[in-house]
């Protein structure tokens, strides 16, 4: 409205301006008198060579509403968007560390979407904003396959970022396991097949889940033969699966010096320390007889595999240990208020209202306080701001 204003304005301005032009038509008036109509829109056509100016002018009287129009969103890198002006949204369906989803009715059409919101506010590191992009990219990349809750659009505004998805109003996995107490041995190789196909999809076209479990599969409808669609992709990436393989079957090479295609404690013994692995000789029988599921004495590349993720584990687990006794100064085994902000406060990545954001989200028994498990469960599942940022502090 503001550029269209700035142009009527600027069409009295030139025509006040080019009384001197008028003797030229009027010599020309004498030929083309009979069409007087046409010399009317020829006096407005003629001001178009003075006429370039206005236009040129008009972008910086609009230029203060252009910015609210364009402004480039931070998350998705692309000008904002009001997903409201769009959709209604209507009852709230779930609710996560991040964001929260609703009901949400496409006004042109009436179709009923899920429309997850991202509070930007949350998202105050890198490795958030890199989360959510990437979740974004992977759903756009996978979108097509029935077995996928399906991405119909993103919007970011100056408050939160939002994906609209396929509406799926059967409910999860885990609730219908819960509802129905047991498969038979048929339903349940039903459903494991097409969670097996959903993942061999993936994997196919070089994504890799990184969060399967019951709560991430979605029924499309309530009916007892409802398809069954993979959710949440917020911790997926992208992966070569060439170099995922090479790197692994590198490992066990190394491992296997006889070439043998299985490992012996001798040579997990002497290979480990190779890779820089250093454990003692317990933790090495403990590896080798959690490894060798067959108990045949020795480790095959499946068993292998099985093994690598399980040391994995236990050195992330190692981390999150090592963190907690970085924020517990006094070793009380609890993580005070106190401790927390001031590891926030060396670090710049919080006030006091993202403490206490954080122990209200975190303190699941409300002593006030964070323990070990409570911890845990909130490194595991990345939630508050402090989670991304452990990387600053070790």
């Amino acid at each position: 409205m503001g550029g269209r204003a700035s142009r009527h304005r600027a069409q009295p301005h030139d025509q006040s301006s080019h009384p001197p032009p008028r003797p030229p038509p009027k010599q020309q008036q004498g030929q083309q008198h009979p069409n007087n109509r046409p010399n009317k829109p020829k006096q407005q056509q003629q001001p178009p060579p003075p006429r370039p100016p206005p236009p040129h002018q008009a972008p910086p009287a609009a230029s203060p509403a252009a910015p609210g129009a364009a402004t480039v969103g931070r998350v998705l890198g692309r000008p904002m968007e009001d997903v409201r002006a769009s959709y209604t949204f209507g009852r709230e369906l779930g609710r996560g560390q991040f964001g929260v989803t609703y009901l949400a009715t496409h006004k042109p059409t009436g179709r009923r979407y899920a429309c997850k919101s991202i509070a930007t506010r949350k998202l105050a590191h890198s490795d958030d904003v890199d989360d959510v992009r990437r979740e974004v990219q992977i759903m756009h990349h996978l979108t097509g396959h029935r077995s996928i809750v399906e991405l119909r659009g993103a919007y970011e505004d100056r408050h939160s970022v939002n994906l609209v998805m396929e509406l799926c109003e059967g409910g999860e996995l885990f609730d219908r396991i819960i509802a129905r107490g047991h498969y038979s041995e048929r339903a349940a190789a039903a459903l494991c097949r097409e969670i097996v196909s959903v993942v061999h999809s993936c994997h196919s076209m070089g994504v890799m889940h990184r969060d399967l479990k019951p709560e991430n599969f979605l029924f499309l409808n309530k009916r007892e033969d409802s398809p069954l669609k993979a959710t949440d992709f917020g911790l997926s990436v992208f992966f070569k699966p060439e170099e995922e393989i090479v790197g692994l079957k590198e490992m066990f090479k190394s491992l296997d010096t006889d070439n043998s295609g299985t490992i012996t404690l001798e040579e997990l013994r002497a290979g480990l320390p190779k890779l820089g692995t250093k454990i003692s000789e317990s933790e090495i029988r403990q590896l080798m007889e959690a490894a060798d599921v067959d108990g045949n004495g020795t480790i095959d590349y499946v068993e292998f595999i099985s093994a690598t993720m399980h040391m994995n584990r236990l050195e992330k687990e190692d981390h999150i240990f090592k963190a907690f006794e970085y924020f517990d100064k006094d070793h009380s085994g609890h993580i005070t208020v106190d401790e927390l902000e001031e590891a926030l406060k060396k670090y710049d990545m919080g006030d006091e209202a993202t403490v206490k954001e954080i122990i209200a989200e975190v303190d699941t028994d409300h002593d006030g306080r964070i323990n070990y498990q409570e911890f845990v469960a909130m490194m595991k599942n990345n939630s508050p701001e402090i989670v991304p940022n452990r990387r600053r502090m070790f």
